[in-house]
């Protein structure tokens, strides 16, 4: 049951004509208008390639660098959007492969054994924060790849598990960061989670 304090039920749904919007009486699709489609509570769209690279800063917006740009539409009303740079590929593409383009869910999830997260982040010293679980619409946890390609971390199965949404090295860098999560610039990530909390209703989208 989602809880409103507020009175302000109402998310993220996309028109006929593609564009994302505030509706102030969508809570799901059978409370959106039948020629849109209901998304989340929050919304985050990641326009990548295949061609993303660090900068010679190990940064996403050092000299060199070419980042998927990333636009959230948070939880907080109509006028919270926001745009980061971000990661869809992996950090060492001849290792590992990333999921591909598509639509997808998120929620709120620590990666607790992670230094990106909470609990992770308090066993080696450094300071939290939240992520947020990938799974398939359905809420199936394991993703296609790109192109199908086998992937060694599912024993060359073309899936990826244990697929987050966080962010990279709070300096910024991320050159050993991913292994296929996505991810958004750590300078920036503190602005994410003032959009996005702890919801467990996020809709994700990949293109590249």
């Amino acid at each position: 049951m989602r809880i409103d304090p507020d009175g302000m039920l109402d998310d993220w749904v996309e028109g006929v004509d593609g564009k994302i919007k505030w509706d102030e009486k969508a809570t799901s699709q059978a409370t959106t208008q039948k020629d849109e489609k209901y998304l989340g509570e929050a919304v985050v769209v990641f326009k990548g390639s295949e061609g993303e690279k660090f900068g010679k800063d190990g940064t996403l917006t050092g000299e060199g660098s070419k980042s998927a740009e990333v636009t959230i539409y948070g939880k907080n009303g109509k006028d919270d959007i926001k745009t980061y740079d971000g990661l869809t590929m992996t950090s060492n593409p001849d290792e590992y492969v990333p999921i591909a383009e598509g639509n997808y869910k998120a929620f709120y999830q620590d990666m607790n054994s992670s230094p990106y997260g909470e609990k992770g982040a308090k066993k080696y010293g450094y300071p939290t924060a939240l992520t947020y679980r990938i799974s398939t619409l359905d809420g199936n946890l394991e993703l296609p790849t790109i192109d199908g390609k086998n992937n060694p971390a599912n024993n060359d199965k073309p899936i990826k598990t244990e697929i987050y949404l966080h962010r990279n090295n709070w300096s910024g860098k991320g050159t050993s960061s991913s292994s296929g999560c996505l991810n958004i610039d750590g300078r920036q990530w503190r602005n994410v989670e003032k959009q996005l909390g702890k919801s467990n209703n996020i809709f994700i989208r990949v293109t590249r």
